[in-house]
């Protein structure tokens, strides 16, 4: 008997001579590149974070009204810097950013809590290095304002929505980084500045760097 061969193919010129041709450098074989992984996206910041779920009426009356004052008070201060800079505007968005964290933390409402949180711990860097708000940072303060509001509202029907603060808190992030990160900023020396915290939990008390000027203006 003859065994039979695993294939009846008739090899290629190539494969006889050994010559089989490979990939050139700037040819892909088949598989699609796969960019990075984006590490602050894999994060979900609010995963652990849950609003209580019965907050009296009365309580949230009141926030709904203080943080909608308080959400165009942001508003207004963060478009005018799309003008020009304003000495006083980082010191202002600051104050603001730190009412609407506690007054949401101070009824339970823990989630946009944390949002403020993030904008308030940017704001009190911006603020120890004297700076303000880059255009590309104003530009995502402003949606998370927007963000803060949309919840708002939501409070009104009791249907609040969040589920765009992760996203918010992450673009915030880069935001932040992209600017701190700049050859300007790494220019001087920064060994005094307070760094970011990476995952703040809300809470309503005032943070350590708040000075005595600030505490009597809140």
């Amino acid at each position: 008997d003859v065994p039979q061969t695993a294939s009846n193919a008739t090899p290629t010129p190539e494969e006889v001579n050994g010559t089989e041709q490979q990939p050139s450098p700037g040819e892909t074989s088949g598989m699609e590149s796969i960019p990075a992984a984006d590490p602050i996206a894999e994060i979900d910041h609010f995963a652990d974070i849950e609003d209580e779920t019965e907050v009296p009426s009365k309580y949230l009356s009141v926030f709904i009204d203080e943080a909608e004052l308080s959400l165009d008070s942001l508003s207004e201060t963060l478009l005018s810097l799309e003008t020009g800079n304003d000495d006083k505007a980082t010191e202002s968005l600051l104050i603001t950013a730190h009412r609407v964290k506690g007054s949401a933390a101070s009824v339970g409402l823990n989630r946009p809590a944390k949002l403020a949180h993030f904008m308030e711990d940017v704001l009190q860097h911006l603020r120890n290095n004297n700076d303000t708000p880059s255009p590309d940072l104003t530009d995502v303060m402003l949606k998370c304002t927007d963000g803060l509001r949309q919840y708002v509202e939501g409070l009104k029907t009791n249907s609040p929505e969040s589920s765009s603060f992760n996203e918010l808190y992450n673009q915030l992030r880069r935001a932040f980084d992209a600017e701190t990160s700049s050859p300007e900023d790494n220019a001087g020396d920064n060994s005094s500045s307070d760094p970011i915290e990476t995952d703040p939990v809300a809470a309503p008390s005032q943070p350590e760097a708040f000075d005595d000027e600030l505490k009597q203006k809140i």
